[in-house]
């Protein structure tokens, strides 16, 4: 399989990171490479298998007639809430699971249909990562605040509960996105849990959970407060340690957080012209769209691209040609032409744009 670009994708909360410190590899031969992987997904919109676009470049056909049985335990189809992929099984294909009132996982099987593999004991968004580097990815609920330690083998589907994770501030249920990465650089994936709004939209603080050698994570809120959505995590700058960008709603700007090292970290969005404007931000997406070294910036709701030049951030919009918002979006080489694409979500028809190879 070709190499592929780099890329940290998010259709809401969604990031690619590999468990070793550096960021910098290149996602090669990742059909067969997800115990190593992760893919973190917290989704607000349902997205099944390539179907919704208007700008094609490609041929792409809804498969999810062919792939999904008639029979549905979920009840109503699958829509309406946050997917997310992970191959829980470890046989080399990427599963899914769909969350409504409760989240089922539904296994692939080689590529050719996908048969209902179990219920986890969860609701809303989850992400998937291995915690303690037992080679199974297991999964993470923010809304729930439930992490679910994966023991699959073979066709069964096994999820236990071993670990109660830090208390956080009430009324967090609302909680949307989160995300896995490496913020300490120990070898063990740590927690971003963003805090999303309470009810009187004043917003909640966010919830950084460093894991304790897969034993345990000890928690530590993350001023200021507010709406945060989403949240991606990458080496943006490049220092050889984890990042995350916050995409914040209700009107407040987002923020770059620069790692300091050993999971300190400084808000730099205003120094760095990547605040987003004041917007209703939901999802954001990393990748080098230019294929220049460094990872750029795609934020869902607005129509900005993001240039990274060295650190700083270019609104690049005009020069790539992507001038359509949305809600969230998402990276990836769908033409194997060895750029990166973009997939963007929107309350209207939805948009898949061919990387051409701008620069």
């Amino acid at each position: 399989m070709n190499t592929l670009p780099r890329s940290y994708s998010a259709f809401c909360a969604c990031a690619w990171a590999p468990t070793s410190r550096s960021t910098r590899d290149s996602l090669s031969s990742i059909h067969h490479s997800w115990p190593r992987l992760i893919m973190l997904c917290a989704s607000a919109l349902t997205v099944l298998l390539w179907s919704g676009s208007v700008v094609r470049a490609g041929a792409f056909d809804d498969q999810t007639a062919s792939l999904f049985p008639d029979s549905d335990p979920i009840g109503g189809g699958f829509r309406g809430g946050p997917t997310s992929w992970g191959d829980y099984n470890n046989d080399g294909y990427v599963d899914i699971s769909f969350s409504g009132s409760s989240t089922s996982v539904w296994k692939n099987n080689g590529g050719t249909s996908f048969s209902w593999g179990g219920w986890l004991n969860s609701t809303g968004p989850h992400v998937w990562g291995d915690y303690n580097n037992d080679g199974l990815l297991d999964v993470y609920s923010p809304a729930d605040n439930i992490l679910l330690r994966n023991q699959s083998s073979g066709s069964s589907t096994s999820f236990d509960k071993p670990i109660t994770m830090p208390t956080r501030p009430a009324q967090i249920p609302n909680s949307r996105g989160a995300s896995w990465a490496d913020y300490n650089g120990d070898g063990y994936l740590d927690l971003y849990v963003a805090g999303f709004s309470s009810p009187n939209n004043t917003g909640l603080v966010s919830t950084l959970m460093i894991n304790n050698s897969g034993t345990s994570f000890s928690g530590s809120t993350i001023a200021p407060v507010t709406s945060s959505v989403g949240v991606t995590s990458c080496d943006w700058d490049s220092d050889g340690d984890q990042d995350f960008y916050v995409s914040n709603y209700h009107l407040q700007a987002n923020g770059l957080w620069r790692n300091n090292g050993s999971a300190s970290f400084t808000n730099v969005a205003g120094t760095h012209n990547a605040t987003g404007g004041s917007g209703h931000s939901i999802g954001s997406a990393w990748g080098d769209i230019d294929n220049d070294g460094d990872l750029d910036l795609h934020l869902g709701n607005t129509p900005r691209p993001y240039r990274n030049d060295g650190g700083n951030f270019v609104d690049a919009s005009a020069q790539w040609g992507l001038t359509d918002g949305g809600n969230t979006s998402a990276f990836g080489d769908m033409d194997g032409d060895g750029d990166l694409d973009l997939y963007v979500s929107r309350a209207g028809p939805d948009r898949l744009y061919r990387n051409n190879g701008g620069s």
